[in-house]
């Protein structure tokens, strides 16, 4: 019994770790992307709807580094990663066609069913390691979808 509640734990930390999920919204009217870390929030346009969206990074209350973003009222935690937001980063990234990490020749070879570019229609989150990784969240209907950018 103790086995399966410890594999029902781990696979419920893995799917949070890789599924973005709605939370409650807070009040961002005094959002200020200059007054925080530069590397450590952003703001766009990151649906098309017209309007400012928001997107972060904190500390949950168990020490995890949460990338955030609030759009359209709504707050997603899009990824939980390590104890450490230092070295993370996430930043805008403008509107176009980009490669993906596989088409760029990073990790294994492309799967059939795997994209090799994006074309953002909208401003996208690039959420990383700096000198390391690139993840692009993208608005695609009525959630965010990702794709790696780079290993």
């Amino acid at each position: 019994m103790y086995r399966l509640i410890n594999l029902m734990s781990v696979l419920v930390s893995a799917a949070l770790l890789c599924s973005p999920y709605a939370v409650a919204a807070a009040d961002r009217s005094g959002f200020d992307a200059a007054q925080r870390t530069q590397w450590h929030s952003t703001t766009g346009d990151f649906n098309g709807d017209g309007e400012i969206d928001y997107a972060w990074l904190e500390l949950d209350d168990y020490g995890y580094c949460l990338l955030m973003a609030e759009v359209a009222g709504r707050q997603y935690v899009l990824r939980r990663s390590g104890r450490v937001c230092g070295g993370l980063y996430v930043v805008t990234l403008a509107p176009g066609v980009h490669a993906t990490a596989c088409a760029k020749g990073y990790g294994p070879a492309c799967r059939p069913d795997e994209l090799r570019e994006v074309n953002l229609a909208h401003t996208g989150l690039l959420f990383g390691q700096q000198e390391a990784s690139g993840q692009l969240w993208y608005w695609r209907g009525d959630g965010f979808s990702q794709v790696w950018l780079s290993d």
